[in-house]
């Protein structure tokens, strides 16, 4: 990354670039994290809606 930052000289063009690096490091990093968040939530509803034999137990033994 030093290399990018030697290229430009004046100092409001590294800051831009400096901001414009981090916001898209942080940006990328929100995203992954909501699609995480998402695949996580989908996972445990489908978990909740599976039937399993311990689940149709219980079901049974309620009627």
């Amino acid at each position: 990354m030093a290399h990018i930052y030697q290229r430009f000289k004046d100092q409001a063009t590294r800051k831009a670039l400096c901001h414009w690096t981090t916001r898209t490091l942080y940006l990328r990093k929100k995203q992954q994290d909501s699609a995480v968040a998402e695949n996580l939530h989908a996972a445990t509803i489908s978990n909740e809606t599976t039937l399993t034999p311990e689940k149709e137990a219980r079901a049974q033994e309620g009627r």
